[in-house]
Parts: C-alpha cells; structure tokens; sequence
C-alpha cells in the first residue's frame, strides 16, 4: 500500500496534471503503470483518428515515461497525424534534434498492429517522423506502420524525409512485424549528429539492431547507414525505392567524408534480408578513402535474397550489390534474375557460396583515381548460371585492375551460355596488374572462352573443368603462367597463349588432359625477350595439332618441349619436304621449340632429319 498510497497522494497534489481530463480514475492509472509498466498516448490526448496532430502528446508521454522511470509508451490503435517537419528549418539539409517524435534514454515506443504514425503532408526538403539524438538504451517497435508523405508531398526538393532518423547515441533497436513505407527520403536513416570538438564517440550510431522490419516505397532508400559501427541488420525487407537516386534498398555511405570529420562506418552487417524491386539497386556501400586508407570497414552482406531490382549503368544489367571503396565479404546469399555483383576499389573482397540465376559479378579497382587502393579477393565455391543466352559487355566473372597481392578464385561452378564471351576473365594494365592469382578447382561449361587472363606476375590455372568453349579453353597473355592438371572437354582450341610483355615469360603447361577439336597449343609469340616453354605430360588425341608459334627472340636453352614422348624431328635448316607419320614433334634444333606436330600422316615440312 506504500506505493499506492504514494500514487495517491501524487495524483491529489495534481502530478498527473499530463493525463487527459476525462481519465481520472486513479485505479487504472495505478494498474497501467505499476503492473503493466506502461503508459498509452491517448492518455496524454492523442486521439489517433487519422485528422488531429498527435505530435505533442504522444512527446508528452515518452516524456512523463522517461521522467517516472516508465519503460514503454503504446500507440495502441488509429492513425496518428505527425508533425515531421518543422516550418522553418535553420541548419543546412537534414533535420537534426528538430520535428516529429523524439525518442528519449530507456523507452520502448511500441506502435501496435493497427496502429499508425502519418506524417501530414508537408513541402519541406527534410523531416522527421520519429528521431532519436544521441539517446542511449531506446528501442522502436513497429508492429504497425509509420508513413511519410511520398505520394501526396507538395515540395519538389530534398531527399532527407525520414521514417526514423537515428542521430548518433548507443545500443538501440528497431524492430516489428510491421512496415516503414512512403518516406520522402528514407524509411530509416542512420546518421551522425553534429560532433562536438573533437569527440570520439557518441556522435555516431553505434551498437545497434535493425530486425524484422519492412521498407517499402520509400523515396530514395529503404535504409541507410551514413554513419555506423557494429550494428546488425537481420530478418527484414527493403523493397520498392523509387523516387530519388541512389533507390536501393540498403545505403551504407558516410556522409561526412573529409579527414577532419573522421568518419565511422564499419562493422556492419546484413543477415538473412530480402531485397526486392528498388529501383536503383539491391544494397550499395559508397566508401571514402583518407589518406589511402578505406573507412567502410568490415561490411558482411549474407544469407540475403535479391530479386528485381534496377538496372546497373556500368554492368548493362540489375545490380544486386555495388560495393565501392569498402571492406566487403558477400556470402551464402541468393540473386534470382539477372541480379549481378559490382564492386570497385575495395580493399579486401570475399565473396563465398553465393548462388546467382543469369547474373554476373564485375570487380575491379579505379585506376584514374588519385588515391592507390589494391585488391585482394577470395572468390569461392559460388553456382552462377546465365541461361539467358545474351551478349554480354563483360564476362561472367570479370575481375580487372585489381592490383593486389593475391586473388583466389576457387571451387566455382559456372554455366554461361552468351554469345562472344568470357567465362572468367583477369585483365589489366602495367599499372593495376594483380600479383598473384590461384584459379583452381572451377568447373567452367560454355563461353568462346572459359579463362582469359592479361597482365598478372603470376598465373596458376591448377585442376580446373573446362567444358564447351567454342573457341578456347585458355587465353593467356602474363609473365609467368602455369597451366596443370586442368581437364579440357569438347573445346575447339585448348590454349591461346600470346606473351607480348618486354620480360622473360614462363609458360608451363603440365599434365593436362586436352579434348579439343582444332590445336592443343595455337601460338605463342615473345618479340622482346626470351620464353621459357616447360610442356610435359599432357593427354591429348592423336589427332591434336600445336601450330606454328611467332616468336620475336630465341626460346630459352632450358625450354622442355616433350609431349608423352613422340618421334621428334629437329629442324636445321630447310632444304627437304617430308611426309611424316602420326604423332611426330617437328623441333627447332636452335630454338628448341616445337614447330608442329603431324596430325594426319600426310603433314608436310621443309626440313632435314637429323
């Protein structure tokens, strides 16, 4: 009776002056707070009928919550009017601290099923429907809806009309089976609040949980993260952006971007989310780069669906993810219908067990930029099918000017039906050349070529299925490649290989099984400096030919030019046309280099038998 007696005495001293008039019985007003825990906003006037703004009195009760050390306010059914914006907004585009429902440290605010939050249609470039600023220990339940005005705004500028705006502070949650939809910016928005001298902390999101909620039909994004760290986004939707770019449904991009403002955005992951028909495109990280250092760190994308979303103006197709300038790891993730992977500049890529239905994935690095980020990427065990027989600009797999330390690309399974292309192709310049690259343990179906690959120090094509190639199975144009224990079915040619670089090349092909239709080896050429040729071991029919190479300088001394041991004759002048049986290796005795290999008996050379 302590407590009721204290309820008492509070509510005869008017400390309940904050409720409604006509609600004065003081029992239920006992039973609400102190066994339930709870205060609803029509206590405090809010008469949710989809007319009356309901602002100031749902702020009434966070407040009187906050205050009594109350932990949750209900919006318990109707449609509640807000006040987003402000009418005279004073500091530059967003809306920091200003309009709409302001969240306050340790409340709950559950919006139940059946009830909504309505932003009033308003002409203002920013607002606010709920905000929270540098607040700590608050959590928004939606289990009903919150809606801007997308569709009835009466401005046409700005992209900053947010559902909820999240201005820095500490371990929040967003959650609910409900839905965020029709903002004029976005549904939520993560972002710093104005940083005070030269604070570390507390002016950006940190430690926060975005789960089972839906964005949809939002302005610019279903969600976006300018600034965040470890926060975690699960179980949730982001479909249908429409209005103003970028349009995806998921934007990590800070938004303060100089050395100065020290900008924080890593640690950010999205888990087993469905993103579905934004315009722009599935999930974008738009990264920084600060004295040649990436500031979008740590950024795992996984277990996520992708289906229908916008087209990719580089890629000529749907964009499921475009990652730029980030620390990025895409894994176990699902892309149905031409949804394809872009990421440019990023410094460590994984991109693991991803299963893609007609999409493609491009990595690369921006080589006219003035900052030097080099690539190193784990591109593994993912299933890419393209069945729909285009031509396609790129490649299946086209990984370009990377120039990192290491690529691995291993265990993939690709099926590419297009015409003129590339399965998996490795490109680049003097200047973005890739170190390393292990290929290895890829099955590779279709394509006028399964492998291409151009300026890389080293290249090892180690046990790979290559099967259908109308034209190639390999192209190879690098300093130092290995080609071993690869197994090469019904393509018309085994390798092209062409070393027009102005260093000594290897090339050692090893161990290989060839079921071609035309040459095993076409030609090799090397017009500057010398070329090692190690090729031993390999299978191939009887009827496989290598043809005549182009070579600019003599082939090393220590070249091995053996194929399971054929008759070979060496050439040393000629002055003698011959005809030779099946199988024999035509040598040249100064070069040491195989010239062909008679493939039907009737393979005629100048030359003299030694």
């Amino acid at each position: 009776m302590i407590v009721q007696n204290d309820v008492l005495k509070k509510a005869e001293a008017g400390s309940f002056e904050e409720f409604r008039e006509h609600d004065d019985t003081i029992i239920s007003k006992m039973k609400n707070e102190f066994e339930s825990n709870y205060v609803n906003v029509e206590w405090f006037g809010a008469k949710c009928d989809g007319k009356t703004d309901d602002t100031l009195a749902i702020n009434k009760a966070i407040k009187y919550a906050n205050k009594n050390g109350i932990n949750t306010v209900v919006v318990n059914n109707g449609v509640s009017m807000i006040k987003a914006h402000v009418d005279n907004q004073t500091v530059g585009n967003y809306l920091q601290n200003e309009g709409g429902i302001e969240m306050l440290d340790n409340i709950t605010l559950h919006i139940k099923s059946g009830a909504k939050l309505k932003a009033i249609t308003n002409d203002k470039k920013a607002y606010n429907i709920i905000r929270a600023h540098r607040k700590k220990y608050w959590k928004i339940i939606v289990d009903g809806e919150i809606e801007g005005d997308n569709d009835s705004h009466t401005g046409t500028q700005g992209e900053w009309g947010y559902g909820i705006s999240v201005q820095g502070g500490n371990e929040f949650s967003i959650s609910g089976t409900g839905k965020i939809s029709n903002c004029w910016g976005d549904g939520i928005n993560l972002q710093r609040s104005l940083r005070l001298g030269s604070e570390t902390s507390g002016y950006y999101p940190e430690n926060g949980i975005i789960s089972d909620v839906t964005c949809d039909k939002n302005g610019r994004q279903g969600m976006s993260i300018e600034e965040g760290k470890n926060i975690y986004v699960r179980n949730s939707i982001f479909s249908n952006s429409n209005r103003i770019s970028p349009k995806f449904g998921i934007c990590i991009e800070p938004a303060w971007r100089n050395k100065e403002d020290n900008p924080v955005c890593e640690n950010i992951t999205i888990d087993n989310c469905k993103i579905i028909g934004n315009v722009g495109g599935g999930i974008t990280t738009v990264g920084t780069t600060i004295d040649n250092n990436i500031q979008l760190k740590n950024i795992v994308i996984k277990n996520c669906y992708f289906e229908g979303n916008g087209i990719n103006a580089s890629l000529k197709t749907s964009t499921a993810i475009s990652g730029n300038r980030s620390d990025l790891e895409i894994v176990n993730c699902t892309f149905k219908g031409d949804q394809s992977i872009y990421v440019s500049s990023c410094e460590t890529v994984n991109i693991l067990n991803n299963d893609l239905m007609n999409g493609t994935v491009m990595i690369l690095s921006d080589s006219t930029s003035d900052y030097d980020i080099r690539t190193n990427l784990n591109f593994m065990s993912n299933s890419i099918k393209i069945l729909n027989g285009k031509t396609n600009t790129y490649s299946s797999v086209f990984f370009t000017a990377l120039k990192g330390e290491e690529v691995n690309v291993y265990g993939n399974d690709i099926f590419f039906n297009g015409i003129n292309s590339v399965i998996m192709k490795f490109s680049g310049d003097e200047k973005t050349k890739t170190k390393k690259v292990m290929c290895s343990r890829n099955t590779l179906v279709g394509g006028s070529i399964s492998i291409q690959h151009q300026f890389v120090d080293v290249f090892k094509s180690f046990s790979n299925t290559m099967i259908d190639a109308s034209s190639q199975a390999f192209n190879s144009n690098g300093y130092e490649t290995y080609f071993k224990g690869n197994d090469i079915i019904n393509c018309q040619k085994g390798i092209f290989t062409f070393c027009n670089n102005d260093k000594e090349s290897v090339l050692e092909i090893k161990n290989n099984k060839f079921d071609v239709k035309d040459s095993v080896v076409l030609t090799a050429y090397q017009p500057n400096k010398s070329f090692k040729l190690f090729n031993l071991g390999n299978e191939s029919p009887d009827n496989a030919k290598f043809s005549e190479p182009s070579i600019g300088n003599a082939v090393s001394d220590d070249s091995v030019v053996d194929v399971h041991n054929p008759q070979i004759v060496t050439v040393k002048n000629q002055t003698k046309t011959e005809n030779l049986p099946i199988g024999t290796m035509i040598q040249d005795l100064n070069t040491g280099f195989i010239l062909y290999k008679a493939y039907n008996g009737l393979h005629k050379v100048t030359t003299t038998k030694i």
